[in-house]
């Protein structure tokens, strides 16, 4: 039998092309696991929820760990400690751009292996409970130590959880846009007072800024870039944008805006007290607004009005944090969509049980360096090994040729 003329390939059906196919068509089905069905995230919703992730973690306790570690060093090896988080942002970001409208822990289960990827999802998802168990601790102390002192604590995070999980059951995109309305007034406030703040600030106390002693230098991968541990989030967030590569200068641009708040925050605050004073307060960022007389005498002191906007600040990223964790409960444990409503008051209660877990000091400062030395493995080495995976394996939407 004579073979009759073999058939034109048609454009479009090699195996390169279902591959494409594939990664396109696996963006839709994982876009409906982190937001409603067509949902998409806008360039400033991303950065409003990326500055609500970033500003807040360790910004007035944060000066009393770094003048512990480094003494009036503190501010500078903050500075080394953000320039360390500005590689994994571009690197979570090329991440996203190979796998859009995918989490990495759907992207992690296609480049480490379903068995492989089951481990370190759930190792993931594990120090995020742990992290927002932290940070609610803090928010509790806050609000215990300067509105509610004779209120047990256990009664204040009860009332904490319920309005954060009240806020994350409205959806991802009511959150974003209650980020986006608070966004501007909370930047304002925060320019405002850390301007008033630096007239008492006394420059002397920071001299000399040369020669580093190299002790201080051992503390920029721990204490140095624990307030910038919360990067992790970012790749849950890029799944909600259509095209991540498009956001890169914006993200990176609030990351040095948020970074450099922070270090002439601390190096105002240690300024203000010097380190030794520093080292021996609980809240040093809020006690450095408490003695600044307002211009024109306005207010007696500004801590009541730093205490309501960082109060602000706080219930919106405790939002945020618990909306980028639990997105990802339902594809570590193979289930759809439909069950994270069900999940969100397991999470709630694992964070609480956290919060609530240390009995003193000592425990809390465990907990405190278990979220320190774990965010290296969440936000550094796991987006790091994935990235690297990810070139070497040349995959993903936009793998190098």
């Amino acid at each position: 039998m004579v073979a009759g003329p073999r058939a034109p390939r048609v454009a479009g059906t090699g195996p390169a092309a279902r591959r494409k196919v594939a990664t396109a068509s696996a963006a839709p089905e994982a876009t409906r696991s982190t937001g409603r069905a067509g949902a998409w995230l806008s360039g400033r919703g991303l950065v409003a929820l990326f500055f609500f992730t970033l500003f807040q973690f360790q910004l007035l306790d944060g000066p009393m760990w770094l003048a512990r570690a480094a003494g009036r060093f503190g501010w500078l090896v903050e500075l080394l400690g953000a320039l360390m988080g500005l590689p994994l942002v571009l690197l979570m970001v090329d991440l996203a751009s190979r796998f859009p409208g995918q989490t990495v822990y759907q992207y992690a289960r296609r480049l480490l292996g379903r068995p492989v990827a089951f481990v370190t999802n759930g190792l993931i998802l594990l120090y995020g409970v742990i992290f927002l168990g932290y940070f609610l601790r803090q928010f509790v102390i806050v609000v215990q130590t300067y509105l509610l002192p004779r209120t047990p604590i256990w009664a204040i995070t009860a009332l904490v959880t319920s309005g954060i999980v009240l806020v994350v059951s409205l959806g991802p995109m009511a959150l974003n846009r209650l980020a986006q309305m608070l966004f501007l007034p909370v930047v304002a406030a925060s320019g405002i007072m850390l301007a008033i703040a630096m007239r008492n600030v006394d420059l002397l106390l920071l001299a000399p800024v040369w020669p580093i002693p190299t002790a201080v230098l051992a503390a920029v991968p721990t204490t140095a870039f624990s307030p910038f541990i919360p990067i992790k989030h970012l790749p849950v967030q890029l799944a909600m944008v259509r095209r991540p590569q498009d956001h890169r200068r914006s993200l990176v641009l609030t990351y040095v805006a948020v970074a450099l708040f922070k270090v002439i925050a601390t190096a105002a605050t240690l300024a203000i007290f010097s380190h030794r004073g520093v080292a021996l307060m609980a809240w040093p960022g809020l006690e450095a607004l408490r003695v600044v007389q307002v211009p024109l005498a306005l207010l007696e002191e500004l801590g009541l009005p730093g205490l309501v906007v960082y109060q602000v600040v706080l219930f919106v990223s405790s939002a945020v944090f618990f909306v980028s964790d639990y997105v990802g409960l339902p594809v570590w444990l193979g289930l759809g969509p439909r069950v994270m409503p069900w999940l969100l008051p397991v999470l709630a209660a694992a964070a609480a049980a956290v919060c609530l877990a240390p009995q003193d000091e000592a425990q809390l400062d465990l907990l405190r360096r278990v979220v320190m030395y774990g965010g290296l493995y969440s936000a550094v080495f796991y987006p790091g090994v994935l990235w690297l995976v990810a070139r070497w394996r040349r995959v993903g939407a936009e793998a190098a040729p």
